[in-house]
């Protein structure tokens, strides 16, 4: 092992392994010795003695059968001889089993000394393996050779030891299979060794219960660990309730590895589960988890159990009090008795036999003096170690250029200078084994960058644009900045003269126009290069250095998206353009940087393939650490390093390094003094690094004579257009607004005129409708005359601003909703008007005519409530369809709601405004993502497809009317000549008194059709005159209720008939002598001296109060039967009283259907003269306000009073 002080900081050291011989216990086995044979069990022995007795019982008693003695001699011979071979036989077997006997103890001696051997090799190979709790307390106190020679894969990586006791052990014996059986006494004989020290691994899943007084014991534990296993190995996590006692922890490398506390107090839950989340990743170290909180194991649910079941690699050790419980998830327990003897259970589930130890443990004083005296050593092959082999931050101007303190003009102007001719886009950007900088043109020409939040992603985007900004000049480079989500990411990258373009808060509209940018500036790039014949921007620039060309340099462009994941995942047609035009632009010097805090999932394979060059920061996945840069280190990153980086230039080329810093404050140049820089929250915030570059390049682009390349971005439409700098900003005068072609990277004008056809403002309230329709109509009268335009506006939801438009010598009238009258006649008048030009060729004379209804959902609405089936919606629906081929064209603001889609079908322009709800957008042929934002004047033109921007709403300028006909009040009976004006119609208001003077046109008799046009008073539709037309022979009906105005139009029509014939008489029958008809002069006479007269003078017979005249004598139907030439009946009464009388007197008069029926009653008052009445009336009804009835047509018509 060698230790040396740290490059990075010199108050570490490194400490770097030696190469451990690994010793494997691996014994030649013993064969234990065969059991001996048995002894004879003594069979033969007893069958020699029966054969014998057998051989003298058979020579006895054949001697005596025979009665020769011989034959006994013969049997007992017989018998000495089977004694004999039975003897010797006796003989030779106890001879060989004492052979046996002595070869048997000889092998068991051997066997004994071998297995003597075996345990006294076990011994040294344990005691090899082990060292005592003094000797590595040793070895991390001097630093020792053995310091962290351990690994984790070793097998003993993890073991410590935990005293000194007996060891059951057993012999390693040789198969003894087909063999002679073994003796078993041998084999089953138990072995232990006394005084050996005792190990426990905490391997992956051991959990071991410390229960008595454990804290020296459990100190011994982590002081080994410490020392024997380095931080590259293992990490500590330690939860107690005295946080003090266990402080000296902190000092061990292990439990600093990320920077954070790691002792922590058992209450804390917020720190305990923030702890956990840090060390909840897939490390290949394994956590060893210290407690003296048992009851945090209790919980199935409880954040330490599911920890300990989760994926990371992790042991435990708990400390239980005398006589508590053990948790239930551990499998090895120590019971701590008196005077350091303890007793120890392996395996808890197996339940083998508890065995004795003598434990070792540490003191406080002893272990702080350990850890204190290890807490300056890094560990080169752990994550912290790593991150102290760089440093911790990097300044911007430390990597720009060696011996470069602070960022000058100066320094700016000879970076410029020496890349002007430099066909790479190199930029420092941070510090690894020496500075590391990345080149887009060689590395790229793409790049990705990942990081979590607070990672740093957004610091290194601002690195690479400010790098790059400081080393080259605007004529070779141009950037743009593109924020998914908006923030201050670039607020001081825009800053920079090379900056073409920020975008934030892009939505879809607005990443649509980004990709339609970029493919307008791919096309440009190619037709440059296509026009000279360049194959690439490299053989372009070569040509224009080379004088070849009479051309400015094309600058690179670098376009800087940051969360475009999050784009990617709302917009997903976006991520496959983005991948279209990165492989477009590989030789059109176009670089996309591409940065994500979630790159899962959106690292695609084409992804990859056109980003060669991948930074991963923090990410908190492996699975995205390997998608960008196919290595888990990322994901191991400390959180307490914000900046620090993993960079994949290929496939086996990675290099970690930290991030430069442009957050730092600026450091001026060193004057030899101390300079004393304050740190933390209560430093001064003055200009930063970052700061000062910008400035810099932005002093060096102003004083040098470089002129900026093609400008490929064009700004978004801004969110208001003044109306005072538009006519100066290029446009030609009279338009209203800008349309945005970036397919082209260019602006026009927004236009409208009358030749267009009818125009569809479709928009939610606020967004602009009401306020374009000013401007448009401002826009149009000052460049059209008074005699070569009309307009006229309805508003249905009461803006004051439309008032504004009265002032236009062009605008005939501004009406509000409420306004039925008016708005009656006008919708009238537009009808008629629409008739009138069908009826004739369109000549010069004919102005166009520009009717506006704001609101005209509103209109619907109220319409239907208002008249019912002759709802004015409907007809203006007919000018709608009809008018712009006779020059009538109509421009609607239109509201989402019920009815907008059949508003808008008419209407050949439709310009689509914001919408509240973005799925209205199909009223008008639409896509959601087309609606514009919540922005007062933004449109998008569905005609084009294009969005657009009109101009605020200036002050509508009074103009004087030109010297012309006056402007007429419109009639019915007006003159061709008049029915064509030079200024617009006007609309006014029906009187409730009307005098006999007042009216237009006298009655009169016209002799060739034989009718009496009697002249009534002032209509409703056009105010002008209205007769009823009364033929010879024909009769009149009067049908009104009592004070609705029925003697007033009895006496209207007397003085109307006295105009046509003067020479004619009146006669006034009236049951009721109060009738304000009776007294009337020179209406006295007698009915029944008609009957007798032959005399065809003109005669008007007027019976007030009908029903109560009963004609009993059948007078007045005399008359009528007889259709004396020259009479004419006028029958007044109260509908309701004949009604339903079928046999009166006054059917013969109801049979001209000629009359004036009052508005007081209601829509059946008309049957009296066969004419449906409207149900609703435009306007109140008041006393004489009638409809007339001639000719099969109905005239609302105020009664003209009669002359006094």
């Amino acid at each position: 092992m060698q230790v040396s002080l740290s490059e990075a900081n010199p108050w570490h050291r490194v400490v770097h392994r030696r190469v451990r011989t690994l010793r494997s216990w691996t014994p030649s086995p013993i064969s234990p010795p065969v059991e001996p044979s048995p002894r004879p069990a003594g069979g033969e022995a007893h069958l020699a003695w029966i054969g014998t007795l057998f051989a003298l019982a058979g020579g006895a008693v054949i001697a005596v059968v025979m009665g020769s003695m011989l034959f006994l001699v013969f049997g007992v011979f017989a018998a000495a001889g089977a004694v004999a071979v039975s003897t010797a036989r006796w003989m030779s077997r106890r001879r060989r089993a004492g052979r046996d006997a002595e070869r048997h103890a000889e092998a068991v001696a051997a066997y004994d000394a071998d297995i003597d051997g075996q345990r006294q090799r076990f011994v040294d190979h344990q005691r090899s393996l082990l060292t005592s709790v003094p000797d590595i307390i040793g070895v991390a106190l001097g630093h020792g050779a053995a310091l962290w020679e351990r690994r984790n894969v070793h097998p003993d990586g993890l073991t410590v030891t935990l005293g000194w006791g007996p060891l059951p052990w057993q012999p390693v014996l040789a198969e003894t299979s087909g063999a002679p059986p073994p003796d078993d006494s041998l084999i089953e004989r138990p072995y232990v060794i006394a005084d050996l020290l005792t190990p426990l691994t905490l391997n992956d899943g051991t959990t071991v219960a410390i229960v008595g007084d454990g804290a020296p014991l459990l100190r011994s534990l982590l002081v080994q660990l410490a020392t024997t296993t380095g931080p590259a190995d293992w990490e500590a996590l330690v939860i107690v309730d005295r946080p003090s006692e266990w402080r000296w922890c902190d000092w061990l490398p292990h439990t600093g590895g990320d920077m954070e506390q790691r002792c922590l107090d058992a209450d804390d839950d917020v720190a305990l589960s923030a702890s956990l989340d840090v060390l909840n990743t897939d490390d290949d170290r394994t956590v060893v988890v210290v407690t003296d909180c048992p009851e945090l194991l209790v919980a199935r649910t409880g954040a330490l159990r599911r920890f300990l079941t989760g994926g990371r690699r992790c042991a435990l050790v708990v400390l239980v009090p005398p006589g508590g419980a053990v948790p239930s998830v551990c499998t090895v327990v120590i019971d701590i008795g008196s005077r350091g003897r303890a007793r120890w259970t392996p395996d808890a589930t197996a339940a083998p036999p508890n065995r004795p130890v003598h434990l070792v443990g540490v003191t406080m004083e002893t272990a702080s003096l350990v850890a204190r005296r290890m807490a300056g050593l890094l560990d080169p092959e752990s994550p912290a170690g790593a991150r102290d082999a760089v440093p911790p931050r990097v300044a911007l101007s430390d990597v720009l250029e060696a011996g470069v303190s602070e960022i000058t003009p100066a320094a700016v102007g000879r970076w410029w200078a020496a890349n002007d001719t430099v066909q790479r886009l190199v930029t420092p950007i941070g510090i690894g084994d020496g500075v590391v900088g990345v080149d887009l043109v060689a590395d790229g020409p793409h790049a990705l960058i990942a990081g979590t939040t607070g990672a740093g992603k957004s610091e290194l985007l601002r690195v690479i644009v400010s790098g790059l900004a400081a080393r080259h000049s605007p004529a070779r480079l141009n950037v743009v900045l593109v924020d998914y989500k908006g923030g201050a990411t670039f607020d001081a990258c825009a800053l920079l003269p090379h900056t073409v373009g920020v975008v934030t808060d892009l939505d879809n509209q607005l990443a649509e126009r980004v990709l339609t940018s970029l493919a307008a500036e791919l096309r440009w790039r190619e037709h440059q290069l296509r026009r000279v014949g360049a194959a690439d921007l490299v053989e372009y620039a070569q040509r224009v250095a080379a004088g070849r060309l009479g051309e400015d340099t094309i600058p690179r462009l670098v376009v800087v998206i940051d969360e475009f994941a999050a784009l990617a995942a709302e917009l997903p047609e976006f991520l496959h353009a983005l991948v279209g035009i990165a492989q477009r632009g590989r030789s059109l010097g176009v670089h996309l940087i591409l940065a994500t805090q979630r790159p899962a999932g959106i690292v695609s394979d084409d992804i990859r393939a056109n980003t060669n060059l991948r930074i991963a920061l923090r990410l908190h996945d492996v699975a995205d650490a390997r998608d960008v840069v196919d290595d888990d280190a990322p994901a191991r990153f400390g959180r307490g390093l914000p900046g620090r980086a993993m960079l994949r230039l290929g496939a086996q080329e990675r290099i970690v390094f930290q991030t430069a810093s442009t957050s730092l404050p600026r450091r001026p140049a060193p004057s030899g003094r101390v300079l004393l820089v304050e740190h933390g929250p209560g430093a001064s915030q003055g200009p930063t690094e970052l700061d000062a570059l910008v400035r810099s390049v932005c002093e060096v682009a102003d004083r040098s004579t470089v002129i900026p390349g093609h400008r490929p971005w064009l700004e978004p439409l801004p969110a208001v257009l003044p109306a005072d700098g538009f006519d100066g900003s290029g446009i030609e005068p009279g338009a209203i607004g800008l349309v945005d072609v970036p397919d082209e990277q260019r602006r026009e004008a927004l236009r409208w005129s009358p030749e267009c056809g009818n125009l569809a403002l479709f928009g939610s309230r606020g967004s602009g409708t009401t306020s374009t329709l000013i401007t448009l109509i401002d826009a149009l009268a000052r460049r059209s005359p008074v005699t070569g335009l009309h307009v006229y506006v309805v508003d249905t939801v009461g803006e004051d601003r439309l008032d504004e438009l009265r002032r236009l010598p062009n605008c005939g009238a501004v009406i509000r909703l409420g306004d039925r009258e008016r708005l009656r006649r006008l919708v009238g008048y537009l009808g008629r008007e629409l008739e009138a030009r069908r009826s004739r060729s369109r000549g010069g004379g004919d102005p166009d005519i520009v009717w506006c209804v704001d609101g005209f959902g509103a209109l619907r609405a109220d319409d239907e409530l208002a008249f019912g089936a002759d709802a004015l919606s409907d007809r203006l629906a007919t000018v709608l369809a009809d008018g712009p081929s006779v020059g009538m064209v109509g421009v609607l603001t239109v509201a989402p709601g019920r009815g907008a889609a059949t508003s808008l079908a008419a209407c050949a322009n439709r310009w689509l405004f914001h919408l509240d709800d973005a799925s209205e957008a199909t009223a008008v042929g639409a896509r959601p993502s087309k609606v514009p934002a919540a922005v007062p004047g933004r449109l998008f033109d569905i005609g084009s497809q294009r969005f657009a921007h009109v101009v605020a709403p200036r002050a509508v300028e009074a103009r004087a009317e030109p010297a012309c006909t006056p402007r007429p009040r419109h009639r019915r009976f007006a003159a061709d000549a008049e029915r064509r004006p030079s200024l617009p119609v006007t609309f006014g208001t029906l009187p409730a008194v009307i005098g006999a003077d007042d009216l237009p046109q006298q009655s009169c008799y016209d002799a060739a059709t034989g009718e009496s046009q009697l002249v009534l008073g002032i209509g409703f539709e056009d105010l002008g005159a209205v007769a009823l037309s009364v033929p010879d022979g024909e009769h009149v009906v009067v049908a009104g209720r009592a004070r609705s105005g029925r003697s007033t139009v009895l006496r209207r029509l007397i003085d109307a008939w006295r105009q046509c014939h003067t020479s004619g008489r009146v006669i006034v029958v009236c049951p009721d002598r109060r009738s304000a008809v009776a007294a009337l002069p020179d209406t006295g006479g007698a009915l029944a001296a008609l009957t007798d007269e032959a005399s065809t003078d003109r005669v008007l017979v007027v019976v007030d109060d009908a029903e109560r005249y009963d004609d009993a004598d059948g007078t007045v139907s005399n008359l009528i039967e007889r259709r004396r030439s020259g009479l004419c009946v006028v029958a007044a009464f109260r509908p309701e009283a004949l009604r339903g009388e079928y046999s009166h007197w006054t059917r013969v008069v109801r049979r001209s259907r000629i009359g004036v029926v009052m508005t007081a009653g209601g829509e059946l008052d008309g049957d009296v003269v066969g004419e449906h009445l409207p149900r609703r009336l435009p306007i109140a009804a008041r006393p004489g306000l009638a409809y007339a009835v001639s000719g099969g047509t109905a005239q609302l018509v105020q009664v003209a009073r009669p002359e006094r």
